[in-house]
């Protein structure tokens, strides 16, 4: 049986706000540990993150887990105390990184709201999506030093990169937005149309940002365990010259968020249930 993590977290902010909801599906043969993705929501709304624990430090005896979901707990914290400003995303990478002592590496992307725009700092091929009226208007490129190998923040003792390797964005929101942020469990199955086209219809359908982020998730493991579609993840593969057909397995890691510009009091967990990844 999937494990399926939710929450839907919303607060006030100074104009616009994430109402984002998550939903996390492990690994099938990662269904014990959680997996090794990990994701937080700032309890204020105004900024959240997505991390993925790079599997390769499973073969000297490290679980990869260890460090994404510590990496984000700090995030998290960053994201608590740190001003909105356009540095605000890299700023609470750069937190996160130094105090982050598990070993291991890990992609992160942190995505903060600032007034009507929204910063992002992206290391790796985790990354987001923003739609606008049913349609894609904006998604992050994969960051790689070579296919499948993507940048990774990470302990002392490991060949990571540095947080200001990070990508920057900057881009204008409006009410009514959906942000969608990710690890590669989405993106090396669904295509960013696809995904748009899901969220856009959830969200007509009054469905809340925990059910939308579900629904993509359930989506994207179909996908994962389907040998005949030709994933994005198979289609890279085969244009580097890869023989490699059908989806990808792995964690999947799904933040859905509504922009919204209404003020409110409401702080803290609106919906969970089995949370126990959540930072």
């Amino acid at each position: 049986m999937l494990s399926n993590r939710v929450r839907s977290d919303a607060a006030k902010s100074n104009g616009f706000r994430f109402r984002a909801g998550v939903s996390l599906i492990p690994h099938p043969s990662k269904e014990d540990k959680g997996g090794e993705d990990a994701y937080f929501i700032a309890t204020n709304g105004l900024c959240v993150g997505v991390a993925d624990g790079v599997g390769g430090w499973a073969e000297i005896g490290v679980d990869p887990g260890l460090y994404s979901r510590e990496l984000m707990s700090f995030a998290k914290e960053a994201a608590g105390f740190t001003p909105s400003s356009p540095d605000m995303p890299q700023l609470v990478l750069e937190y996160a990184h130094k105090h982050t002592q598990a070993r291991g590496s890990s992609t992160a992307c942190i995505l903060c709201l600032c007034g009507d725009r929204l910063y992002a700092a992206n290391l790796g091929d985790s990354g987001f999506l923003i739609v606008r009226n049913g349609m894609l208007l904006f998604m992050s490129p994969q960051q790689q030093h070579e296919f499948n190998f993507p940048y990774q923040l990470g302990s002392a003792d490991s060949m990571a990169d540095s947080p200001s390797a990070a990508q920057k964005f900057s881009m204008a929101i409006e009410q009514g937005d959906i942000v969608v942020a990710a690890t590669d469990g989405l993106f090396d199955n669904v295509y960013p149309d696809e995904a748009a086209a899901l969220v856009s219809l959830a969200y007509k359908n009054g469905d809340s940002p925990a059910a939308a982020a579900g629904g993509l998730a359930q989506f994207a493991r179909s996908r994962a365990a389907d040998p005949t579609h030709l994933s994005p993840f198979a289609y890279g593969a085969q244009q580097l010259g890869f023989r490699y057909f059908g989806g990808k397995m792995d964690d999947i890691t799904v933040l859905c968020a509504y922009i919204d510009n209404e003020v409110t009091d409401q702080e803290g967990m609106a919906e969970a249930t089995d949370d126990k990844q959540q930072l």
